[in-house]
């Protein structure tokens, strides 16, 4: 018979998301890999409650700033974005 993980993280959305990991190579899940999750889970929550015509899309430069501004300002919060944001990006390449 298969093992199951040995390690589990679910988080859950306000809405209708739920991610859930398992067996965290390299060990146990961390309060870092629990805040990352939670923040993933919120935008997963924003876009699967956006409606019929999505989120309204900010302007490039608009973004550029407010990333530049939250590195300064929260630079954990912003290191979790922009992994995030990079992962999105990876996938159309």
């Amino acid at each position: 018979a298969a093992a199951g993980p040995t390690t589990l993280l679910v988080v859950p959305g306000r809405g209708a998301v739920l991610i859930e990991l398992a067996d965290r190579p390299g060990g146990p899940f961390t309060l870092d890999d629990m805040e990352a999750v939670a923040r993933l889970a919120a935008v997963a929550d924003a876009a699967a409650t956006a409606g019929p015509r999505g989120v309204d899309v900010v302007a490039p430069a608009r973004l550029g700033a407010e990333l530049a501004a939250l590195a300064d300002t929260a630079p954990e919060r912003y290191r979790d974005v922009a992994r995030a944001v990079e992962a999105l990006l990876s996938l159309g390449r």
